[in-house]
């Protein structure tokens, strides 16, 4: 691999080397980073085809392969990795409380879900409108 390839990849292999948690822009997920395929050295195997995977990618521990694209990925400190595992949690657990009583109603298990969803986005709006005041 030429040099300056190298260097293009330089964020990636950084990620791959401190095994990152990043959040991924695109389709905001947290994910870790298990391993970096520049797709001409070193190759990824779909798992659909179980052909290579041409071109730069990312491989996370839990097995989902994205493209390496360096804007689409924010490295999260140890601080923030903690945080977002708590917010995890909590909300589990609120979702599961959410939806025993959606449960006790009588509802179906897809619309509470639906439900649950549609009040988290919507607190989100709410949340983003008054920090943006």
């Amino acid at each position: 691999m030429a040099d300056s390839a190298k260097l293009e990849f330089r964020w990636a292999r950084d990620l791959e080397d401190a095994r990152a948690h990043v959040l991924h822009a695109p389709t905001r997920q947290v994910l870790q980073v298990a391993r970096f395929c520049d797709g001409v050295g070193r190759q990824s195997v779909s798992s659909v085809s179980g052909r290579p995977v041409e071109g730069p990618v990312l491989e996370m521990v839990d097995g989902t392969t994205l493209l390496a694209v360096e804007e689409s990925f924010v490295p999260l400190d140890p601080g923030e990795v903690e945080y977002y595992l708590k917010v995890q949690r909590a909300v589990g657990g609120f979702a599961k409380t959410c939806a025993e009583a959606g449960a006790k109603l009588g509802m179906r298990k897809e619309t509470a879900l639906m439900l649950i969803g549609s009040a988290l986005r919507s607190t989100a709006r709410v949340t983003d409108a008054a920090g943006s005041s």
